[in-house]
């Protein structure tokens, strides 16, 4: 009998606790500043027409503005109270119970203070009865609120790559995909100063009316600012763009060396950056350059006579003035061509520069190790045949040419008259000319005539009749001049 009678109360117990209604508040995780709807509810309303529940929660972290029943507890007539700081009370009563159901009974709206951190919501004084008064066994399970700090979606910076030649403009853009919220912002960005020069930066359309500060003061280095009172509204596009020139061929980083943003009230926004590439190709090529003289195009004659056999001399004869600043990887190529006949074989363009240098004197070389120098012995090149010559200008790099001549320097030759021809003369750079003294034109560069007889540049010692004459352009005649026979030396090969 004694083990029964024991066995009795449990049974109850568990009965009890099988059948119990669960009264619950959630878990809710939200946003600072939000509003949240907290719902007080039952897994079963079969047999509730009546009860009381109070719910507390922390003054501090929120306050709750509203509180009602829902249509399930209608019925039960119903009574809420909210005027106790961190209480809510509920009472409900009726003569007919519930039918089956289950759901919110009451719904709670707070406004939350607290930015961060987790309040809990406590069901207490909870009790459920029957038409008849009896309690109804009930379980209860509690829940909280957590306002969670926003998480702040980074903002994407994005540097377009762009491609464009040497000497010319090329542009680029810094985008981003979101300004919302964005006040106050800093970028620095780097290039390579070597390969780009700054022509312009500007701010886009995203930023008009926003104060904007642009520095480009520092070769390779381009800091963009803005600063609003305000964040921005939203949008997406292109902060700055960016003019360059490029000045040499290759690729050249543009890289973020930092990028920051924030809101107005100076909260970091975070920002992701992605660099981009600028490439300067080589300039497009308008003169390509002549490696050959044509049959039948006209060509500049040097003409002068030795005094006599193994008398030191020269003559360099007047062709261009101007002004020319020599650049790394540039040369002087021309062709030249002299005859069977001639005291000596020694002929050459020259040049003088604004500091008195010379071509002549820098030890400059053509594209077979021969010596720039007029006084160099060019037989077995240019005797009776057409001889291209590619002489690097590199010995004269920053120097400014000034004057040019056609010239024979010689001190062991023949005596009588020396002529050596000239085609196609031009300063290039990765094959492309860069200047033209003289192609195929009517004219003597210097003299805008089709002779000149002067050494005014540098000189002539022991030689005379000495000139330039466009072959092709104007008869000529023996005395100091050429002959008939350039009908013929012009299409010789």
């Amino acid at each position: 009998m004694k083990l029964k009678s024991l066995l009795i109360p449990i049974f109850l117990l568990l009965s009890a606790s099988a059948y119990a209604i669960q009264v619950s508040a959630p878990d809710v995780t939200v946003e600072p500043g939000a509003k949240v709807t907290i719902g007080i509810a039952v897994d079963s309303t079969a047999g509730i027409a009546g009860g009381d529940i109070t719910l507390e929660y922390d003054p501090t972290f929120a306050v709750a503005k509203e509180a009602r029943a829902t249509d399930i507890a209608k019925p039960l007539s119903p009574l809420s109270n909210i005027a106790i700081a961190g209480k809510v009370k509920f009472a409900m009563a009726a003569l007919t119970p519930l039918g089956a159901g289950s759901g919110n009974l009451f719904e709670v709206d707070f406004e939350l203070k607290a930015t961060s951190g987790t309040m809990p919501i406590k069901l207490t004084g909870v009790g459920l009865f029957d038409e008849m008064g009896n309690d109804l066994p009930v379980t209860v399970k509690n829940g909280s609120i957590t306002v969670k700090e926003k998480q702040v979606v980074p903002r994407n910076l994005t540097i377009a790559d762009a491609k464009g030649v040497q000497d010319a403009n090329i542009t680029t853009t810094v985008s981003i995909d979101d300004l919302t919220g964005v006040a106050k912002g800093n970028i620095a960005l780097k290039y390579d100063p070597k390969m780009l020069s700054i022509a312009e930066v500007k701010a886009g359309d995203l930023l008009t009316g926003v104060p904007v500060v642009i520095n480009t003061a520092t070769a390779g280095k381009i800091t963009l600012a803005i600063a609003s009172p305000i964040g921005a509204p939203g949008g997406k596009g292109v902060l700055f763009s960016i003019t360059f020139k490029g000045i040499a061929v290759g690729i050249s980083d543009l890289a973020f060396e930092s990028a920051v943003a924030s809101d107005e009230t100076g909260k970091d926004i975070p920002v992701k950056t992605a660099n981009g590439k600028i490439t300067v190709e080589k300039k497009p090529c308008t003169n390509p350059v002549i490696r050959e003289h044509s049959a039948g195009s006209k060509i500049l004659a040097l003409q002068t006579s030795y005094d006599g056999v193994d008398v030191p001399g020269y003559a360099y004869v007047d062709l261009w003035k101007g002004e020319f600043t020599v650049e790394a990887g540039q040369f002087l190529e021309y062709q030249i061509a002299m005859f069977s006949g001639n005291p000596v074989f020694s002929a050459a363009v020259d040049f003088v520069t604004s500091d008195g240098k010379t071509l002549r004197d820098s030890g400059a070389k053509d594209q077979n190790g021969l010596n720039a120098h007029p006084a160099t012995d060019l037989s077995k090149n240019a005797r009776d045949n057409w001889y291209h010559r590619k002489i690097s200008l590199d010995p004269l790099v920053g120097k400014k040419l000034t004057g040019g001549v056609l010239a024979t320097d010689s001190a062991k030759h023949g005596a009588g008259l020396f002529r050596a021809y000239f085609d196609n003369i031009q300063i290039t750079q990765d094959d492309c000319v860069v200047l033209f003294i003289y192609k195929d034109e009517d004219v003597v560069p210097i003299t805008g005539k089709d002779t000149s007889n002067t050494t005014a540049i540098v000189g002539a010692k022991a030689t005379k009749d000495s000139s330039i004459s466009v072959v092709g352009a104007t008869p000529v005649t023996p005395s100091g001049k050429l002959t008939s026979t350039w009908g013929s030396i012009k299409n010789s090969r």
